[in-house]
């Protein structure tokens, strides 16, 4: 198992503990209600995937894994790493 520095959408910021190798994260749970312009109307409710690509980061001379649903700057996500408190990859 490895710890993972989530960047990005509704994990942003949360440390997961996950095996390792892997390419991808999803996150299913995140359902959105949508309510209707009349309240007698039926709700409709929609489940939103989230995709989290992997990286590593190999930064003050040590590996740490993240996983971003975006394209970051190698600066942006050292600080990231720094303030999350993440361990690195052993």
């Amino acid at each position: 198992m490895a710890k993972f520095l989530m960047i990005g959408g509704s994990l942003g910021g949360q440390i997961l503990e996950k095996p390792y190798p892997r390419e991808v994260i999803h996150e299913i749970d995140n359902n959105i209600n949508i309510g209707p312009k009349s309240e007698a109307a039926q709700k409709l409710e929609i489940s939103t995937i989230e995709t989290y690509y992997v990286h590593y980061a190999y930064f003050e001379g040590k590996f740490y894994l993240y996983a971003s649903m975006d394209d970051l700057k190698v600066e942006k996500v050292n600080a990231l790493i720094k303030t999350s408190g993440l361990e690195a990859l052993k």
